[in-house]
């Protein structure tokens, strides 16, 4: 069975020319009146009515650029309405080009109260402490957290009457000014929280606080949490689309779109949702938003939505009755026309008029002439870059990339990482103290989309700490010579390395100014941003050591080296495992006397996956079957892609499962997918068991045991075990250093410690050429490959860009424990080659 084809776009529905035509005339006129619910009825497991709800999202998308902002809902019976308004509100924050920044003020601020824990009980105290904790929450945010600590210091300037005046006006008096800029923001004239929360309680509201408190963990009101963040929501929402003299862009936002849909065990939370909107809406008058929902005829009773319409009359003009919102729509069921309806995608809002923008262009020049005049210039400067010297904001985010020496924190960045930047800043001030120091650049994603220490970029993290610990190993025995020691700047290239060509032009001038800068590592991501940075990085010459990527396209690059095994090398030894037939699997049968079927996965948009499944094809040379699939980024703040519809890739690979055959999946996507897939397996018809092998990138797939089926199986491949026999006596160093702090990651942190150990090798080589040497002599040594290097993954040949003779370890987890069950490479020990069957030559 071949993998379905999910046509992109609007389904050729009866009427649909006249529901996008006033549908694009209803998102263009945010504040018309229209219809705000649209239910879409059909029976389970109708596919019709997410036909068009995907359709619809991608209406609103052109090129990677939103002309409305969207979401789409997928909803299931473990999602709750906090998570679910979360969802929305993350994904409506990306806006239009040109339409300015969506501000969510009283969202963001129930959102903090949310999340607020370890309240006392006695609710005086507990709205006291509520409110301290929110306004120390907030001044950390204004103040940038190590600013506000030493904020005396900073002031010196001004005389320490001065500032202990400020420090302490800022202590004392700044939480009774919060609490009251708060009260007037939520408990103001007309403002729907104080009604909200009368009707919730039957008390008037004339404290924010001695309400709120109820609505975090443990109050009265938690489980109305999130009907409280779904007013907030959408209140910010209307707001944001009125007009405003001084806010001309807003003449470019659009309704906002919220699609949503479940599956037969999150049709009770869909229904919550639905009621919980139309009673917001109702309530708030709020016009800002279109929701589209599929429901099921049961539940479109329940919800006593009524009228119905047929799709050319919706969203029509809505009546002033607040009860006439909401409106039903039946999916057709017979045969429809195959393909799909094309038409142009929604038309962008009119840019900025000549007035408007004439306005802006006067007021900017009387502000900047007033600044000029009181000496603020230094404000000015402070608001268009609130990054630390070397850094700057990346474009369309709150975060900042750039360059740190380890002394300063990238903004946005998770705090796991402070404790390896302290490690760096230690370092390097060490080093600072010798004779000869060089400088290596370790460039990295070290800020992910979302921002928060919950969304750790791992990989980096990783690598990191092994670099750290090899920078502090190295220059420990360099000394021993008064060798070179290496100190080391951190460049951050931002989420999935969208700013690494600019950051790399800053890089590139560094280098060219100091001659200290000899080298980059890193680079660990096999992605079309990767590239752009490798190119901007070749313009300046410099050497570049690779960690974790393994794509082919990566050795395109004249000035780049690789530690890792490359998707090649991985291939080829997943491929003699597979013929080894040690993993394949199947029912109550000798795995070696039935037909193998292997089957590829992998992603044909995603760089590093499409490049693996290339080079197993390549490695297996015989008949495989293929399952592609296209994981996309539901919004530009996540930093995987997510698969739209895991259950047709899982419906495609169980096909391909027989009891008379064994099946391997040979898994070529990311970590994530293959978690997504998986669960699908025990729930979809006739499925036959599955052995699953993979490369590192599935390692840290968080796939419980105990959610396998019996026959179900899943190997990986890795270039690095602690205490493989067989192990360089580096290596020996390395995991002794490592395991003496953290558990996991090991993989990671062993090529970062090759890379500086290739680097530190190739400076060690040209010490000759005297004090003046720099990246150049460095470059040179290391396509020469006079000097192999014993690093922890196995020797090291820098002269080869190619990073073959090293060893590659098949894993199995037993019982939680990683386990070998194969390995191929020099410093593999050789009773592990399974069958007798040999390994891939180097």
């Amino acid at each position: 069975m071949e993998l379905p084809e999910s046509p992109a776009g609007i389904p050729p529905w009866p009427g649909v020319e006249s529901f996008i035509r006033n549908l694009d005339r209803a998102l263009a006129s945010p504040r018309e009146r229209a219809t705000e619910l649209v239910l879409v009825v059909e029976e389970l497991p109708g596919q019709a009515a997410a036909q068009l709800l995907g359709g619809l999202r991608e209406h609103c998308t052109s090129d990677g650029r939103v002309l409305a902002p969207r979401v789409l809902l997928s909803i299931g019976a473990d999602d709750d309405l906090v998570g679910l308004v979360d969802e929305c509100a993350d994904s409506l924050s990306t806006l239009p080009s040109g339409a300015g920044r969506l501000r969510l003020r009283q969202y963001e601020l129930l959102r903090q109260v949310a999340s607020t824990t370890n309240l006392p009980t006695a609710p005086t105290h507990r709205s006291r402490q509520l409110r301290r904790q929110l306004y120390e929450s907030r001044s950390r945010e204004e103040l940038n957290g190590e600013f506000a600590e030493r904020l005396p210091d900073r002031l010196s300037w001004l005389g320490g009457a001065l500032g202990l005046v400020v420090w302490t006006w800022r202590r004392w008096v700044g939480e009774w000014m919060f609490a009251r800029r708060t009260n007037r923001l939520m408990t103001g004239r007309r403002s729907w929280f104080a009604r909200w929360s009368e009707a919730q309680s039957g008390n008037p509201c004339a404290d924010f606080f001695a309400v709120a408190h109820q609505l975090a963990p443990g109050g009265k009101l938690s489980d109305r949490t999130g009907a409280a963040l779904l007013h907030a929501l959408l209140h910010d929402l209307d707001r944001s689309v009125r007009g405003a003299l001084w806010s001309p862009w807003r003449a470019r936002r659009t309704r906002y779109l919220i699609l949503a849909k479940a599956g037969g065990d999150g049709e009770d939370v869909l229904r919550n949702l639905i009621a919980d909107y139309r009673q917001a809406t109702g309530a708030l008058g709020s016009r800002a938003t279109l929701l589209f929902a599929r429901v099921t005829p049961a539940r479109c009773a329940e919800l006593g939505v009524t009228e119905h319409a047929s799709l050319d009359a919706v969203p029509g003009p809505a009546a002033r009755n607040r009860d006439a919102q909401a409106v039903a729509v039946t999916a057709p069921t017979e045969t429809l026309p195959a393909g799909v309806f094309r038409r142009e995608k929604m038309p962008p809002r009119a840019v900025l008029g000549v007035p408007a923008g004439l306005t802006l262009r006067v007021a900017a020049l009387l502000c900047v002439l007033g600044l000029l005049g009181t000496g603020g210039v230094l404000a000015v400067e402070s608001a268009r870059n609130p990054c630390p010297d070397g850094q700057f904001l990346a474009t369309g985010r709150e975060l900042c990339v750039g360059i740190s020496d380890g002394r300063t924190l990238f903004k946005g960045m998770a705090e796991e990482f402070e404790a390896e930047f302290e490690r760096i800043a230690e370092n390097n001030e060490t080093a600072q103290e010798r004779t000869h120091t060089r400088t290596v650049a370790h460039v990295a994603s070290y800020t992910g989309a979302h921002v928060g220490s919950k969304f750790v970029q791992q990989s980096a993290l990783d690598e990191l700490r092994g670099i750290a610990l090899a920078q502090e190993h190295l220059n420990k025995e360099s000394a021993r010579w008064d060798g070179v020691a290496l100190k080391i700047v951190l460049v951050n290239a931002g989420p999935r390395f969208e700013s690494g060509a600019e950051v790399a032009q800053r890089l590139n001038s560094l280098v060219k100014q100091d001659k200290e800068v000899v080298a980059v590592v890193g680079l660990g991501q096999s992605r079309e941003g990767t590239y752009t940075t490798m190119t901007a990085l070749d313009e300046s010459g410099v050497a570049m050591v690779g960690t974790t990527a393994t794509a082919q396209q990566m050795q395109e690059y004249p000035h780049y080296f690789q530690v890792a095994p490359d998707n090649r090398r991985q291939a080829e030894v997943a491929v003699a495992f597979t013929e080894g037939h040690l993993m394949a699997t199947a029912p109550d049968e000798d795995r070696n006397a039935v037909e193998e079927t292997v089957v590829i996965a992998f992603d044909d948009e995603d760089d590093y996956s499409a490049d693996l499944a290339k080079q197993f094809r390549a490695a297996y040379g015989k008949e495989v079957q293929n399952v592609p699939y296209t994981a996309q980024y539901p919004t530009d703040r996540h930093d995987e892609a997510q698969l739209q519809d895991p259950s047709k890739v899982t419906e495609a690979i169980c096909g391909r499962t027989s009891p008379q055959r064994n099946t391997v999946l040979f898994w070529a996507g990311r970590a994530g997918d293959l978690v997504t897939v998986m669960d699908g397996f025990g729930s979809t018809e006739n499925c036959g068991t599955v052995t699953v092998l993979g490369g590192d990138a599935i390692a840290s797939a968080p796939i419980e045991e105990s959610a396998l089926r019996d026959g179900d199986a899943i190997h990986y491949l890795t270039p690095a075990v602690p205490g493989a026999p067989g192990n360089t006596s580096r290596a020996e160093v390395f995991r002794d250093a490592y395991n003496a702090a953290w558990e996991e990651g090991y993989a990671g942190a062993a090529l970062g410690w090759d890379a500086m150990a290739v680097v530190e090798a190739a400076v060690r080589s040209v010490v000759g050429a005297g004090a003046e040497f720099d990246h150049s002599h460095v470059r040179q040594a290391l396509h020469s490959g006079n000097t192999d290097v014993v690093g922890v993954t196995g020797v090291l040949e820098p002269g080869s860009s190619e990073p073959s003779a090293r060893p590659v370890f098949v894993m199995e987890t037993v019982s939680g424990v990683p386990t070998i069950v194969g390995a191929c490479g020099p410093d593999a020990d050789r009773d592990w080659r399974w069958d007798g069957s040999d390994c891939p030559d180097l």
